[in-house]
């Protein structure tokens, strides 16, 4: 498969725990995707130290600082300039990697299950491609969550009327800013998205610096990328207090699938409404604005 790798890169500083992240990464990059092309997008309040670890990379076609101007405390406006980079460029590509430096802000060695746990998932290649070859239209994540907040999920069906998805319901698929998705329905996304989405400080546009985490992801699916969800049978609840999903049938994956295929042969789109791994009593998540009926 032909991917394309849009790297959103921050690091803070030239510590020894900095330098073993970039490597970590590095590595990745030189093993699973030595015949992809990357994007390099870099933070401007990056330290130089970034460039130095990963600017030599064979396989960067395209490396940029973000503009101050654009700048939010997130990878945000790196993916926002990795898009505009993307728009610019006449080359076609199975699936894209929305891919970021995580964890680099934490010492190197207390990371350790969690780089064990995803080398196995979202950077390996070989089990991305295989979920990906059984599917035409895909949102693959190494886990989803579902935010909360009432005023989320407002905000997100504003935003999808805005880009025509008028659909009678709608999925809000947090994806936690690392997850790929097939070229097909990023270029139905990208259509619909208003310019000023990718060309204005996300601050500026009544959006915030999650924007990639959950309302980019979540407007994927809007245009037909189905959530795979490929974490592994264990939950953790460290990584998310609310709700986890991984790829087991009696967790919520395959409820989710389960209510997109539904809505889906009836040409609508279908609501998260998760069931399992959720903290706190049922009256406290109906208080929290999340349908949890079937």
């Amino acid at each position: 498969m032909k991917i394309l790798v849009m790297l959103a890169g921050w690091a803070g500083n030239d510590s020894e725990d900095t330098r073993l992240w970039l490597n970590w990464y590095r590595e990745i990059l030189l093993t699973e995707f030595s015949d992809s092309e990357v994007f390099l997008a870099i933070s401007c309040k990056s330290d130089a130290s970034l460039e130095r670890n990963l600017g030599d990379l064979p396989n960067i076609s395209r490396s940029e600082r973000v503009s101050s101007e654009l700048h939010v405390n997130s990878d945000a406006s790196q993916y926002q300039l990795c898009l505009r980079m993307l728009l610019q460029k006449d080359e076609e590509y199975d699936l894209v990697f929305f891919m970021h430096t995580k964890g680099i802000s934490y010492p190197f060695e207390s990371y350790q299950p969690w780089r064990d746990s995803v080398r196995k998932t979202i950077f390996s290649r070989s089990s991305v491609e295989s979920v990906a070859a059984g599917n035409s239209r895909f949102l693959i994540a190494e886990r989803g969550h579902m935010i909360q907040a009432r005023s989320s999920i407002e905000h997100f069906r504003g935003l999808s009327l805005e880009c025509g998805f008028n659909t009678p319901a709608f999925h809000y698929a947090a994806a936690t800013t690392l997850f790929y998705v097939d070229a097909i329905s990023l270029k139905t996304a990208l259509a619909a998205l208003p310019l000023r989405y990718l060309n204005k400080n996300l601050l500026s546009v009544g959006q915030n610096r999650f924007f990639f985490e959950g309302h980019f992801p979540s407007l994927l699916t809007m245009a037909g990328a189905e959530p795979l969800f490929i974490g592994g049978s264990e939950y953790q609840e460290n990584f998310n207090r609310d709700v986890s999903y991984d790829a087991l049938p009696k967790h919520n994956s395959a409820i989710v699938r389960e209510q997109y295929r539904r809505m889906l042969d009836s040409d609508g789109r279908y609501v998260q409404m998760p069931v399992p791994y959720v903290t706190g009593s049922l009256e406290n998540a109906y208080q929290a604005g999340v349908s949890f009926e079937l």
